[in-house]
């Protein structure tokens, strides 16, 4: 399965390649890549769907072809996955390590919970469709708000490759005294390092 965003980034990369064979295309985009990424999802969604009439994906080949609006057919690559087995660099990108996984989990978790309080979403439904998640998942995400704030405070500042379990942590959510919380996250972490 490919999020629907990562197709929506692939075709719009693909229209602005082919904007100026098209003058349809041209009228529609705005000018230049960063205005476009600016916009918010609802309106290159608008505009997307203005442009493209079809999109047909070959699972084997990662490939899309496009029918414009204009009948007009443009091919585009678009990968499962957004990265091969190697890591990749990206400009500006510094040498550091990476944060861990369940750091970034946390700060996806605080990320949500924002979108919902600005109304850029209304509920999970709204939050997993602009993630290209399940709602499940989204779920399973949120609970970690339910940590105490010092513990999620120091989820998101691990050092290193932490061996910190999702499951884990929100075993601990579910309790709702956060001394209580505190003290399991300690013992969570002597198991991790005994481990």
């Amino acid at each position: 399965m490919i999020a629907a965003r990562r197709i929506e980034h692939a075709v719009a990369s693909a229209l602005y390649e082919t904007a100026s064979q098209h003058l349809e295309l041209g009228s529609v985009l705005p000018g230049d890549r960063a205005t476009w990424e600016a916009a918010g999802r609802a309106r290159q969604r608008a505009t997307l769907e203005t442009v493209v009439e079809q999109i047909r994906y070959d699972h084997s080949t990662e490939r899309a072809v496009m029918r414009l609006s204009s009948s007009q057919e443009v091919q585009v690559g678009i990968r499962k996955s957004s990265f091969d087995r190697k890591r990749l660099s990206f400009p500006g990108e510094s040498g550091a390590p990476q944060l861990p996984r369940i750091s970034r989990i946390m700060a996806l978790a605080i990320r949500f919970e924002k979108l919902l309080r600005d109304g850029v979403v209304s509920n999970y439904v709204g939050l997993a469709g602009h993630a290209g998640v399940s709602t499940v998942r989204i779920s399973q995400i949120m609970k970690l708000r339910s940590l105490a704030p010092s513990i999620q405070e120091r989820v998101l500042f691990l050092a290193g490759d932490s061996s910190l379990s999702e499951a884990g942590l929100r075993e601990i959510a579910e309790e709702i005294d956060w001394r209580r919380q505190e003290q399991m996250f300690d013992q969570l972490r002597t198991r991790c390092v005994q481990a």
